[in-house]
């Protein structure tokens, strides 16, 4: 009854620890359909900010698509415009090309001019000599004269001769000047082209001058405009990229939401499944624990008032036993572990006594008085406990319940120095083990 009702009361507590498991996973699953309601309105607002940044990225990529569209026309306005820069800077290269050509054939008239003038010096200095021939000619000319007037009487010969002299002289003297003259009147000429030339070159010069500067300036801004296209053309294109980008981002972003979405909805409805399920099991385990608690109160109730009957009809049965034993009083022929007749008619009625009242193990114990060798006395307290139990299993007692040791006179339970003392400690004790 015992064991029945330890088990009843083990099935109790395992019936309680299964429904304390199953009311902690009820409020685990209420929880996590509690935090997964929370994701999903975090999921759906982040996709109706993430709409709204779609659409925003839809407004800037058109946005930039018109930015795109007014930057390609401003790109090609400035591409005309270099075309007609290129135009202008190819007549330029032309007129500087045909500046080059003018500064070669000018370096050529210097050239020239340098020969002339190198000439013309020569000229002068022959002009000089001959300047200087045609003086000591005439100075020799004059001394002629003056010693042809001092010497009129001289060889007329001699005089001829020297007015020949005389003669080629001033004819020289006079090619010399016309040469001379004809020298100047060219120096003069070439210096009027040159000058002519230096002031057209000197404007042909300017005018290029300023031209590529002009074109240098134009070039500058062209480059620069075009580099500001460039900039801009690259930006757009990054801008497109990145609004792009940033367009499929959200998209995908958008997807994977709802796709989480869709997913933790489905895992809300496995949940909810799960959790009815799981109430439906849990109101189930209740009802069996119920049952179970009404079966094992019921149980218990029996079994206590077997158990109370038990320990009753146990605790009568003791009485009866111990009085029974108590009772008995085991004698022995003198020094032997022979029964008297008599211990054997009290031994029937407590053989009768221990087959009456199940459930119960007995140990014999012998005892003697101290007179005589301990070992002896040892000895013969063991014959005597054994010869009971000989005694008992042979009026029906099952064997198994019995046991028996002799002790002596280790225990005494009064004085051995008497008679009746020893008669007291020459005795049989039976001992109930449960």
């Amino acid at each position: 009854l015992e064991e029945n009702l330890t088990q009843h009361l083990a099935k109790e507590k395992e019936l309680t620890s299964l429904f304390d498991e199953k009311e902690a996973e009820i409020v685990k699953l209420v929880q996590t359909n509690k935090s997964l309601e929370e994701n999903l309105t975090q999921h759906l607002a982040k996709e109706r900010e993430l709409t709204s940044l779609l659409e925003e990225a839809k407004v800037a990529t058109q946005k930039a698509q018109k930015d795109l569209e007014k930057e390609t026309k401003e790109l090609k306005k400035v591409l005309l415009e270099k075309e007609q820069l290129l135009s202008k800077k190819e007549e330029l290269e032309k007129k500087v090309s045909e500046l080059i050509a003018f500064r070669n054939k000018s370096a050529k008239l210097e050239e020239e001019l340098a020969r002339h003038t190198a000439n013309e010096a020569k000229l002068a200095e022959e002009n000089r000599d001959a300047k200087l021939q045609i003086a000591t000619l005439l100075a020799k000319a004059k001394e002629a004269t003056q010693k042809l007037i001092q010497l009129k009487d001289s060889d007329t010969k001699q005089i001829q001769g020297l007015l020949s002299t005389k003669t080629d002289l001033e004819s020289t003297l006079k090619a010399e000047l016309e040469k001379e003259k004809a020298l100047e009147a060219k120096n003069i000429e070439l210096q009027k082209e040159l000058e002519a030339i230096k002031a057209k070159e000197s404007k042909v010069l300017a005018d290029a001058k300023a031209e590529i500067e002009q074109l240098k300036s134009q070039k500058i801004e062209l480059e620069r405009a075009k580099e500001e296209a460039e900039k801009l053309a690259k930006e757009k294109a990054e801008e497109e990229v990145k609004a792009k980008a940033e367009a499929q981002r959200l998209a995908k972003e958008k997807a994977e939401a709802e796709a989480k979405a869709k997913e933790e909805a489905e895992l809300l409805a496995k949940e909810a499944e799960a959790r009815a399920k799981a109430e439906a099991e849990l109101e189930k385990l209740v009802k069996e624990k119920t049952e179970e608690e009404a079966k094992a109160r019921a149980e218990a109730q029996r079994l206590a008032k077997e158990k109370a009957e038990a320990e009753a009809k146990a605790k009568e049965a003791k009485q009866k036993l111990e009085e029974v034993f108590s009772l008995t009083h085991v004698e022995f022929r003198t020094g032997s572990a022979i029964l008297t007749k008599e211990s054997k008619r009290r031994l029937d009625k407590v053989a009768n006594t221990i087959k009456k009242y199940e459930g119960y193990r007995y140990n014999i114990q012998g005892h003697t008085d101290n007179r005589g060798k301990e070992s002896f006395n040892k000895m013969l307290s063991t014959k005597r406990a054994k010869a009971v139990k000989d005694y008992l299993v042979s009026q029906g007692v099952d064997e198994s319940i019995l046991s028996y040791e002799g002790l002596g006179s280790s225990q005494p339970i009064a004085d051995n120095n008497t008679k009746e003392g020893r008669e007291k400690n020459r005795r049989v004790v039976f001992e109930i083990i449960q």
